[in-house]
């Protein structure tokens, strides 16, 4: 059986008063992403804390994943609480690409491959909300909520740059700048992602292995 085989770096004892959350998180996505998402490797998680990594201010958290059975989740140990259910979605958004690249191991190339990459992540984790009736952390509520009108702005603004392999990550995915609101390549990806699932009457978990080249020919169609 795969499963989730959790590592928490805690020489200094600092994540000690979030064991309990971690522990929850881990198992729920076991029971849950594993499962959803036909998971074919065991996938090591490392928690640490988040000194050496990202994380979203507002819940305290982060993730990054390397490969198709290692993933991160950094914690800011300096924070009085974390949501459980912040911490599951994230370890669902992450544990989404982990499992693509099980089944499909192309590279991104594109800004148009990165951008559907995330935005299924976002949607595999916003999918999970809902399937385990867990209300949406502060990421998720943003992409969910970010207007068609906003959505199609960064659009426009993307277009010319959306089959390049030259961008700025950072300022696209993170940070924005003076013209796209922060986290714009995560939301355009949802929205895109959206209108996919829409027209087909599917979800997140039955496209994520699609092929970059079909996400294209689809989103061409759009903007």
């Amino acid at each position: 059986m795969v499963n989730i085989i959790p590592y928490i770096a805690n020489a200094n004892g600092k994540l000690d008063k979030f064991t309990a959350q971690i522990n929850d998180a881990i198992n729920k996505a076991n029971i849950y992403a594993i499962s959803k998402l036909k998971a074919k490797l065991d996938i090591d998680i490392v928690i640490n804390d988040a000194f050496i990594g990202d994380i979203i201010p507002e819940t305290h958290i982060g993730g990054h994943t390397y490969a198709n059975n290692f993933i991160t989740i950094t914690i800011d140990s300096g924070c009085e609480s974390i949501k459980t259910g912040d911490l599951f979605l994230t370890i669902c958004h992450e544990l989404c690409h982990a499992i693509r690249w099980q089944y499909n191991n192309e590279w991104m190339v594109t800004l148009s491959d990165n951008i559907f990459f995330e935005g299924l992540a976002t949607a595999f984790a916003i999918e999970s909300a809902i399937g385990n009736s867990i209300e949406l952390d502060y990421f998720t509520k943003t992409m969910k909520q970010r207007s068609e009108i906003d959505n199609k702005k960064i659009a426009n603004y993307l277009k010319d740059r959306l089959d390049s392999d030259r961008y700025d990550f950072r300022s696209i995915f993170f940070n924005g700048d003076n013209t796209l609101p922060r986290w714009s390549g995560y939301s355009l990806g949802y929205y895109f992602v959206k209108e996919y699932l829409n027209k087909y009457n599917k979800k997140a978990s039955d496209i994520f292995t699609l092929q970059y080249s079909d996400f294209t020919t689809f989103r061409k169609k759009l903007i």
